[in-house]
């Protein structure tokens, strides 16, 4: 190490004696010098070379003193530098000021050779620890930098996989659905057939899907498990009812070995069903007819053992080290039972190290092979008992042509008393979809992004919005976001249909304000029934609302509903006596369009405008005659009606007595 000195001195015979004193080291090249005669040159040579890390300087100086080049060092910023003071011996105010400048240190003239050889091993030691110190830091944010980039590569593969899922998971709910609705409608053998296995590679493809994401997932380190006790015989059982149909079909012997009772066990069911749905797929798919296909579980001490044996060809032994390498494929030549796609056994492995488990192969050529899934019992103490990315999809089960329906055009008759549903997706397929099935229940009209149908919703206030999430322009979470907010239509009740399945976005759909949260690939009769739940929940919120704006005392909630409720409330009663208040001069205090008001009115309580401000003018004059408040035709002047016979008439049509009758009545 090479360490260069800069000596700011006036007098020449200072170098001289750096010099000799220092000759050694200088000759082994452990330190060397540069010399200056006043501060104005030091600081051209510390701007020059920064690899200067120790000053000596004199305090009386021309040009520029050692006071000012300790001033204008600092202001250089130079970490490594370690500086020094020579002076005077008497002078001790120069000292204690250049200390207070900066300086580590100082030595005396005339110059001791001992004294000055103590302060350069001093201002070294000082050195090193600083050049410590900085390293110290450029590691730390070196790893900070590291680790700021592993997010953000973490959350552009997040992304990417996010806007993956979207896109096959989209036309995969154009597959799907459809199949399901002709499999309920065809009456014809063959076509019957024909549509079930279209529906079977369907969902193969869709168990194909799951897989990739889930590898994705677990590359980005955001899969983590969700622990819960399972009862391990129940799987069992569930995975027997599962594959029985595919045994019969095969004509296979599927025999399940289980311990008597239940089998509690810590584990993620979902993971767990994936990995032992994987080896069974497996066992199944190159197990020939006649063949027989077993699966035992049970327990080993502290662990739980599954076993998937099979009667198939066995796997050659040069193979069996490379079956749970992802993507790995044998020779198909060979019916071995790990050729396919290679993702299956690779994902099973990686879900069982995610237990802290294992799984095991025993396999030789013409006699089969069996899988062991070792899953020990105390997983939970190292592990995340919250899986926030998790796929909440079913899995489904991996065993061995298209159309879209034309566009339907919204009807939006007035006379058409049929629900108004707003359905908000950039996929026109999808929309064409929706549409086709939601039609005869209801009135439609659609919008193919966030913005547009946000000012589809201010225009028309529909009775529900369907929107997906990921779109362009706006997304459908920022447009339920405006919705919520705005009091013309934060009421209208919102399903979010998305392909964004994991648990965290769920989370923010439904804290964003969605009433309900479905992922694709979805069933249209789930949609349907979703839709008929959220409209028998405003049923009965219509009930409580309409009481609320008929009670006199002040709305305590605080939602914009509520506030709703007050303003429309302190309006009739500044009103209540005014016959010319009317739905016109309600909207404008509102700040609402006629239309809107109507709808959002119409929501809330059921009535239309005009009969709701009539209906409550007489729910305050019943309320004024039983508490005998005023004469009838007092109250109907209070009231708004103008005259005691229209007041009486109204009264009688919408009570079924008249004033005089609903006064004895009570008094009785």
């Amino acid at each position: 190490m090479n360490l260069k000195i800069l000596v700011v001195d006036d007098e020449p015979d200072v170098a001289l004696i750096f010099r000799q004193k220092f000759r050694k080291r200088l000759r082994e090249g452990e330190i060397s010098f540069v010399f200056a005669a006043n501060g104005r040159e030091a600081l051209d040579e510390l701007k020059a070379d920064p690899e200067i890390v120790i000053l000596f300087t004199d305090i009386n100086m021309p040009v520029m003193n050692g006071l000012t080049l300790l001033r204008e060092i600092r202001e250089l910023e130079l970490k490594l530098l370690v500086p020094l003071i020579i002076s005077a011996y008497d002078d001790m105010r120069n000292i204690r000021e250049a200390m207070n400048q900066g300086a580590y240190d100082f030595v005396t003239k005339p110059i001791e050779v001992d004294e000055l050889d103590r302060v350069l091993n001093k201002a070294i030691g000082e050195v090193e620890k600083l050049q410590t110190g900085i390293e110290a830091v450029r590691r730390l944010e070196e790893a900070e930098r590291q680790k700021e980039l592993a997010e953000y590569s973490k959350g552009l593969q997040r992304d990417f996989f996010d806007n993956i899922t979207h896109e096959i998971r989209t036309p995969l709910t154009l597959l799907l659905g459809p199949l399901e609705s002709a499999l309920g409608i065809t009456t014809e053998e063959v076509v019957h057939g024909f549509l079930t296995q279209a529906r079977r590679n369907g969902h193969l493809l869709l168990d194909l899907v799951n897989q990739l994401l889930d590898f994705a997932r677990l590359d980005a380190a955001e899969m983590v498990l969700n622990l819960q006790p399972v009862d391990m015989v129940q799987i069992a059982e569930d995975l027997r009812m599962i594959f029985a149909p595919l045994a019969a079909e095969k004509q296979l012997e599927f025999v399940l070995l289980a311990e008597e009772g239940s089998l509690p066990w810590q584990a993620d069911p979902q993971k767990l069903l994936r990995i032992l749905l994987n080896l069974l797929s497996n066992a199944f798919k190159f197990t020939p007819q006649g063949g027989v296909v077993r699966l035992q579980v049970k327990q080993e001490a502290d662990e739980i053992v599954f076993e998937v044996q099979d009667s198939g060809p066995g796997i050659p032994e040069a193979q069996q080290a490379h079956i749970f390498e992802r993507f790995y494929r044998t020779d198909t030549s060979e019916k071995s039972a790990c050729c396919g796609t290679g993702i299956g056994l690779a994902l099973s492995r990686a879900l069982a190290e995610l237990h802290g488990g294992k799984i095991t192969l025993h396999s030789r050529v013409g006699a089969g092979a069996t899988f062991s899934l070792r899953l020990p019992q105390q997983i939970g103490k190292n592990l995340t008992s919250i899986d926030a990315a998790a796929e909440t999809v079913p899995v489904s089960l991996p065993i061995t042509a298209e159309s879209s329906p034309p566009p339907i055009s919204a009807t939006l008759a007035e006379d058409d008393q049929r629900p108004l549903l707003l359905l908000v997706e950039d996929n026109a397929e999808m929309r064409a979809y929706i549409e086709a099935f939601l039609r005869p229940k209801f009135r439609l009209s659609h919008a193919a992004n966030g913005l547009i149908g946000l000012e589809s919703a201010w225009d028309l206030v529909p009775d529900l919005i369907i929107t997906d999430w990921m779109m362009p322009e706006m997304d459908g979470i920022e447009m339920l976001e405006i919705l919520r907010h705005d009091r013309s239509t934060s009421h209208i009740p919102v399903v979010m249909l998305t392909a964004k399945a994991q648990v965290d976005a769920r989370v923010e759909g439904l804290r964003t304000g969605a009433d309900a949260y479905l992922s694709k690939p979805f069933h249209a009769a789930e949609l349907i029934a979703q839709i008929n739940s959220l409209f028998q929940q405003r049923a009965r919120m219509r009930e409580r609302f309409k009481q609320e704006f008929l009670r006199p005392e002040k709305v305590k909630g605080t939602s914009i509903e509520d506030q709703f409720i007050s303003d429309v409330k302190r309006l009739m009663e500044v009103n209540l006596g005014n016959e010319k208040f009317s739905v016109e001069l309600m909207a404008d205090e509102l700040a609402m369009s006629r239309r809107t008001l109507g709808r959002k009115l119409s929501a809330l309580t059921g009535e239309a405008p005009v009969r709701f401000i009539r209906n409550y003018r007489l729910e305050r004059g019943r309320q004024m005659l039983t508490q005998k408040a005023a004469p009838v035709w007092e109250v109907a002047l209070k009231t708004g009606f103008g005259s005691s016979s229209y007041f009486t008439k109204c009264f009688k049509d919408h009570y079924g007595i008249s004033p005089r009758e609903a006064v004895d009545q009570d008094s009785a």
